[in-house]
């Protein structure tokens, strides 16, 4: 949302907002009302109206405030500025800025939509905590509390989308996307500051200078499909920008928001997750590449629990077509309440540009199939402010370029397989590539980190892996598989004649005699179909499978050898 920048520095530069149809009362802090203190009743305090300013014993917005101190904030004398004396707080306690939206009204929210929520404060001789490991929620940043209904229809429940504050001080600016749902009512109920401090503050000043909830200026693009133009066919792949793959009458041609939709008559949850699938406009036989790009003016946004993919070849067919899904100089948006989910053959490629994670809890989760892919020649640095996160489980694949990086900034998720041993992830880092974990990554497994058996395992090829910036702890979890010869590449599998129909030829370049290679086949979700192990000879060997117990569609061979494995895709053919 390239827009909010502009909008920053308005902020930055003068009092006043930037005008918004949805606007949140005393935005810019002006208004100011002399009350007695909520928790202290012979203490009076100023407070910007309609805002209340506190501390809580856990650090959480809705704990257990703090009644031992009443903190007060006031209007510099000949300017406009709304500050708060730092000598006031507990320097080890979250401070809270909150407004509270209350009544059967609150302030409403238009469904199938989307928001731009937007914040800045400036603080002064202090320093404040960026991270995310604030008993589960943000340290320092904006947090938005939307309140839905629940999945009876007789109760309310609560989406929470967050912001992480980011910027060199004394600027703290956070910005996110607030994507709405089909539901009728659906109402915003506290916009929320938070800043977590450290070291001493004694000195310090903190400057409300405005906040804001702005509507997008060129109104909001549905997907519910998507589908590629014949004409974008090379001969190859589809290849289409998102403009040109979903009907979007009335809006701007150069400047647009598209936003993934849920199923309406389902409720969104983990259990109910809408795939928006990809087709070519004609329908085809055989799985095909399909290319999706997004430009720099378009900003893709996820409903909660929305995924995107490619759909299948053919009704009651198990292969997909293949979509790639190219980032370059946008911005995805990912909420706080979705694990959107990449598998199926579908692939991330980010070429630059933003995700939005609006939560710690927001995850980009690659399985069965599902590929983040860096290209030759780029660096891309994914949770660019420590917040959301990374999943990886069985079937994910991390491909990074020739000369390219990929930095990882937040937290990398293994879920843990107590049982499964032989559920594991793979990457292989080839000469130029490089995998560094940043300041702010952490390196987990869910549940337990000394327990479990899911590891990150990589392939040194003559890449590099910086994990120096990982706890210890963290970077137990990483095993390092080098080759037995400096000479060893991927490319020792080969697979013969694919598409196929009968059966599936491959060759192995065994390095010596007498190796055992094992092999198997699996479908998309990682089901094990067939297997099988032979005793290498010394140099090229030649293997066959025969495929008549398979349904037509798209498999996974696996193919290992001297700890070394290979994965390769093909078809079996009607």
């Amino acid at each position: 949302m390239k827009r909010s920048l502009f909008l920053f520095l308005l902020l930055i530069g003068a009092s006043t907002l930037v005008p918004a149809q949805l606007t949140i009362p005393n935005d810019d802090f002006e208004s100011f009302t002399t009350l007695s203190c909520p928790f202290q009743d012979d203490v009076t305090v100023s407070w910007p109206e309609g805002w209340m300013i506190y501390q809580t014993d856990n650090n959480l917005w809705d704990g257990t405030i703090d009644s031992s101190r009443c903190i007060s904030a006031d209007m510099t004398t000949g300017s406009a500025e709304v500050v708060i004396l730092l000598d006031q707080v507990d320097p080890e306690k979250a401070l809270f800025i909150r407004q509270s939206f209350p009544g059967e009204a609150g302030l409403p929210l238009q469904p199938d939509y989307v928001y731009e929520t937007s914040s800045v404060l400036r603080l002064f001789n202090a320093e404040y905590t960026g991270d995310d490991e604030c008993n589960g929620t943000i340290c320092s940043g904006v947090i938005n509390v939307v309140e839905i209904p629940d999945e009876t229809g007789l109760e309310t429940t609560d989406r929470v989308y967050t912001a992480n504050f980011s910027g060199g001080l004394p600027v703290l600016y956070a910005q996110s996307c607030l994507a709405t749902e089909y539901f009728e009512q659906q109402i915003l109920r506290e916009y929320i500051l938070k800043v977590t401090f450290s070291g001493d503050v004694s000195e310090g000043r903190l400057e409300l200078r405005g906040t804001y909830v702005q509507e997008p200026c060129c109104g909001v693009v549905p997907v519910t499909e998507i589908v590629f133009p014949d004409a974008t066919f090379d001969g190859e792949a589809y290849h289409a920008h998102i403009s040109a793959t979903v009907p979007s009458p009335g809006t701007n041609p150069e400047d647009r928001l598209f936003l993934v939709m849920h199923e309406p008559d389902v409720y969104p949850g983990p259990g109910n997750i809408t795939y928006v699938e990809a087709r070519p406009e004609t329908p085809v036989s055989e799985p095909v590449d399909l290319r999706l790009r997004l430009n720099w003016f378009e900003t893709l946004v996820f409903q909660p629990f929305t995924a995107m993919r490619g759909a299948l070849v053919e009704a009651g067919d198990t292969a997909r077509h293949h979509l790639t899904i190219i980032v370059e100089e946008t911005d995805l948006c990912i909420s706080n309440a979705v694990d959107l989910v990449v598998a199926d053959d579908t692939e991330f490629e980010f070429r630059s540009g933003n995700i939005n994670f609006n939560g710690p809890n927001s995850c980009l989760m690659f399985r069965n199939g599902g590929t983040l892919s860096i290209p030759d020649d780029e660096r891309f640095v994914y949770g660019r402010d420590g917040i959301g996160l990374l999943g990886l489980d069985v079937g994910a694949q991390i491909k990074i370029g020739k000369n390219s990086e990929l930095v990882i900034n937040n937290t990398a998720l293994l879920p843990n397989y107590l049982d499964s041993p032989d559920r594991q992830v793979y990457l292989e880092l080839l000469s130029g590539s490089r995998l560094t974990f940043g300041e702010q990554a952490r390196l987990i497994r869910k549940g337990h980190v000394e327990d479990g058996h899911m590891m990150l395992n990589v392939y040194m090829k003559g890449g590099v892996l910086d994990d120096s910036r990982l706890s210890a702890r963290d970077r137990r979890l990483i095993n390092r598989i080098y080759p037995s010869e400096t000479n060893s590449t991927p490319d020792w599998l080969r697979v013969l004649g694919n598409p196929a129909k009968h059966a599936i030829n491959f060759t192995v370049d065994a390095r010596q005699a007498e190796i055992p290679v094992s092999w198997s086949i699996r479908n998309l979700n990682g089901r094990p179909l067939q297997s099988g192990v032979f005793t290498s000879v010394q140099g090229v060997n030649r293997h066959e499978i025969n495929l008549e117990a398979l349904t037509s569609g798209m498999y996974l061979l696996e193919v290992e050898q001297q700890a070394e494995r290979i994965v390769r895709k093909f078809v079996v053919l009607p």
